[in-house]
């Protein structure tokens, strides 16, 4: 859950917690950025487009959490 985070510490928790989930053995991540303005969304989605270990990103979904939820 990435809310109320600045936009640099949450790319920061997102990087760290990507590993962890991997080290885990986790294949699909949930990301709450939220709903807002959708500045952090945008730039957490930039950032996953460019992380060679994430290799779908959805956010086009019927889950709980609409737009303001994206799975990797």
């Amino acid at each position: 859950d990435l809310h109320g985070l600045s936009i640099q510490e949450a790319i920061k928790v997102l990087d760290k917690w990507i590993d962890q989930g991997l080290l885990a053995g986790h294949r699909h991540l949930r990301i709450i950025h939220g709903k807002g303005k959708g500045l952090l969304r945008q730039q957490v989605h930039q950032y996953l487009k460019t992380n060679e270990l994430i290799q779908k990103i959805i956010d086009n979904h019927h889950f709980p959490g609409g737009s303001g939820v994206t799975y990797i």
